[in-house]
């Protein structure tokens, strides 16, 4: 039987996080995948836990394609690269699907989707699928297709060069051999979506799927977004450097061009 978990990463998203689990517990799987629950809460301080436990219990007496669920507990909040890092040691089955507390999937076959093209692709390290970027005071978008297949194929060195593939983790499931394999200073520094992108793309193409099944929540008002465009060329070449040293250098090349494109696309 294959065994798929199901990390939940969340913070102070009580606003959230029953309209994710909901799109987890409104999965279809077939009889030979068992899906298996992790919520890694990062000590939260409002009340995304106790809306977790609750929707859960509710969720759980109705039918349902999770097997199990574990609680993973902490008593201070470690921040998104150790609470990533934990969630991926209590890991033990064949993919790591991600759910992020204020993402969500839009089809009931998103995991099946998933899980099927991975065991038809042996080489690839992980999946993806497009994704509808949804803001909290702007329109929807998503982004474009270049290719006339139903997925794209990207290396290492398209992950780097490009700026990273990824975009959004809730759109993700991995391989779990491969995450095991993501060397431990990884979680040192900060383990985004490019980083484990790149962590990920070591060991295998990373496929992204032409259909969006899943939506990404954003914030106009966030940090990040509030930035002017030089400010977040700064952070991000600081971001590309630290990388960079993390690999020892041995991938410099890509990321010259890298930067190059981050200055035309900024």
């Amino acid at each position: 039987m294959t065994k798929l978990d199901v990390v939940f990463i969340c913070y102070n998203q009580q606003s959230f996080v029953k309209e994710a689990l909901q799109s987890i517990y409104m999965q279809k799987m077939t009889n030979d995948i068992s899906v298996n629950l992790i919520i890694a809460d990062d000590c939260s301080t409002d009340g995304t836990l106790d809306i977790i436990r609750s929707v859960i219990l509710e969720l759980s007496q109705k039918v349902s394609i999770i097997s199990s669920v574990r609680y993973l507990d902490t008593e201070h909040n470690l921040g998104i690269n150790r609470n990533y890092q934990r969630a991926f040691a209590a890991c033990d089955g064949d993919y790591i699907a991600i759910m992020e507390g204020d993402d969500y999937w839009t089809k009931d076959y998103h995991l099946q989707r998933h899980i099927d093209f991975l065991q038809s692709h042996p080489k690839c390290s992980m999946s993806m699928n497009r994704f509808v970027f949804k803001y909290n005071d702007g329109p929807e978008t998503m982004r474009g297709w270049r290719a006339t297949e139903t997925y794209e194929l990207f290396s290492l060195k398209d992950q780097i060069e490009w700026n990273n593939v990824l975009g959004n983790l809730s759109a993700c499931v991995l391989r779990t051999s491969c995450v095991k394999k993501i060397q431990e200073e990884n979680f040192s520094v900060y383990m985004d979506d490019f980083l484990l992108g790149i962590s990920m793309a070591e060991y295998g193409n990373i496929a992204v799927l032409k259909e969006p099944t899943s939506v990404y929540r954003g914030n106009n008002n966030s940090l990040w977004a509030s930035k002017s465009s030089f400010k977040r060329i700064l952070r991000a070449f600081n971001h590309f450097r630290l990388y960079d040293k993390l690999y020892g250098y041995k991938y410099h090349t890509y990321w010259l061009t890298s930067r190059k494109r981050y200055i035309k696309q900024t």
